[in-house]
């Protein structure tokens, strides 16, 4: 069993057609295991929904009956994380904000794993992002146990 972030700039990917890596994130998906125990933070829903908001109501109901089946939805994000975030916001200009704070939760999670585009994600030793599949195994993500 892993454990695996699915970041925000994943997500646009997947959800919208004409975003430059739909078609990654597409095939990404395809070959996520059942094994795998997916997580979204409440802060990653709230800006896929917020970027949803010009879409109709039942584009926005689906999203979130299929994030509903197939994630784990965490609402705990406490002011100790919030303001561990906030230091290293400041003290690195790589990361934006939101990058912070998924940081900071990915290692209170004990999450090691993280699909995303966002290469910056590389610098934090702790964290494997997980952004194609592997070029050995069409069948798998290019991570290794």
């Amino acid at each position: 069993m892993l454990k695996i972030m699915l970041n925000y700039d994943f997500l646009e990917a997947l959800i919208f057609e004409d975003h430059e890596n739909h078609e990654r994130a597409n095939k990404i998906v395809n070959v996520i295991d059942e094994s795998h125990f997916l997580y979204i933070p409440s802060y990653v829903l709230s800006v896929i929904m917020k970027k949803l908001s010009n879409y109709g109501y039942d584009t926005n109901i689906k999203f979130l009956e299929n994030i509903n089946m197939t994630t784990r939805i965490d609402y705990n994000i406490n002011k100790p994380l919030f303001l561990s975030a906030y230091e290293l916001f400041k003290s690195n200009d790589s990361f934006s904000f939101l990058d912070c704070i998924t940081i900071n939760y990915m290692k209170s999670k004990e999450i090691k794993y993280i699909i995303s585009f966002n290469e910056e994600l590389d610098q934090i030793k702790d964290i494997k992002r997980l952004y194609k599949l592997d070029e050995y195994n069409s069948n798998s993500l290019n991570f290794r146990n």
